[in-house]
């Protein structure tokens, strides 16, 4: 009987499923049939697989320290790395390997040779809490309660801080984001990298966020446009529960929450804000300028039948308020909240 599988993950866009088993690693795709893409056994024993999509790149944690950047294609390896300390997950972007460790993240170039670009520090991770898009990295920050987002840019953009890879230079653009009082239990990134979700370990609320990243400027007067701002403000519940998972829709137009209660909530996060007032404001340190724009509707006149489909779907969608929104603004914040518009709960197993 094969060994079950002792890490597994959903890679966005949600198009392949990475597996480590004892002995080897697997990379399964999402179509109809189900298809094995990839199965290694590799030595030491594999912890965690990331796959640059749409490519034949795959990153290996291998052991506790060392980090593979394998050509499938190939089988071979193009090069890799023994890191100091233990690594809790990997991860890839489109020129860069990310590498987690339980206070920090190291960032290397893609291309060989690596080289070190970026150390982003955290506060205690060891699940390896991380989300990423084409270029930005969403992590726990370096106070309990933020989470910081970085983005990457070719140097020809304006910005204070510049990192080279070996081909070409890029800039980084970081903001902190003071999202709750308690330390971060999941967080989410949109595909555009424009959107964030956070929840704490109290679980009640998932908080939305919109992020200018690439160092735009508004205005003739040169003022700066906001980092980031609260858009939407969603309660899970009134009890404390531990969320497991966020996640994105395709669209950019809903998020799915999960936690230990056994229930899955769907929320509605486009649309006007529900968060009013001084919980707009801008806080946070940011390193290099903000602006930017905001979410994307990435539908298309080339989108499938069920695409368009789920699309309207979700603009007939509505979260529930509760029937004193309309007073929120002299009433204690719960009143203001949004209210998930679907849930569902997952059985137990037996």
């Amino acid at each position: 009987m094969a060994a079950p599988p002792v890490w597994s993950a959903l890679l966005p866009p949600y198009s392949h499923i990475t597996l480590t088993t004892p002995s080897h690693w697997q990379i399964h795709s999402t179509s109809r049939p189900p298809r094995l893409l990839a199965s290694r056994q590799t030595t030491p024993v594999p912890r965690h697989v990331a796959l640059l999509r749409d490519t034949n790149i795959v990153v290996l944690g291998l052991g506790k320290r060392k980090v593979v950047v394998w050509d499938e294609s190939k089988a071979q390896a193009i090069w890799e790395v023994e890191c100091k300390e233990e690594v809790v997950s990997v991860g890839v972007l489109s020129a860069f390997v990310v590498i987690l460790h339980k206070t920090h993240v190291a960032v290397y170039t893609l291309a060989p040779p690596p080289v070190h670009q970026l150390t982003i520090p955290t506060t205690p991770n060891p699940r390896g809490l991380c989300a990423l898009s084409d270029a930005a990295i969403l992590l726990p920050g370096p106070r309990v309660g933020h989470v910081s987002i970085t983005h990457f840019r070719p140097s020809s953009s304006t910005t204070s801080t510049s990192t080279s890879t070996s081909t070409s230079s890029w800039t980084t653009t970081t903001t902190l984001i003071p999202a709750h009082t308690s330390a971060i239990s999941a967080l989410a990134l949109s595909t555009s990298g424009t959107l964030v979700a956070t929840a704490s370990e109290t679980g009640t609320l998932v908080r939305v966020w919109r992020v200018n990243g690439n160092g735009s400027v508004a205005g003739g007067g040169g003022k700066r446009e906001r980092e980031h701002e609260s858009v939407r403000e969603l309660r899970r519940g009134v009890e404390k529960a531990r969320v497991w998972s966020i996640a994105f829709c395709q669209f950019e137009k809903a998020v799915c929450v999960a936690s230990d209660t056994g229930t899955v909530h769907v929320f509605l996060v486009d649309g006007e804000s529900n968060v009013t007032g001084a919980e707009e404001r801008v806080g946070g340190v940011h390193d290099g300028g903000g602006g930017g724009s905001g979410g994307t509707d990435t539908t298309s006149q080339s989108s499938s039948p069920q695409q368009q489909q789920q699309h309207q779907q979700h603009n007939d969608a509505k979260n529930r308020t509760s029937i004193l929104a309309p007073l929120s603004t002299y009433l204690p914040k719960y009143f203001s909240s949004s209210w998930s518009f679907a849930q569902f709960s997952i059985p137990p197993l037996e």
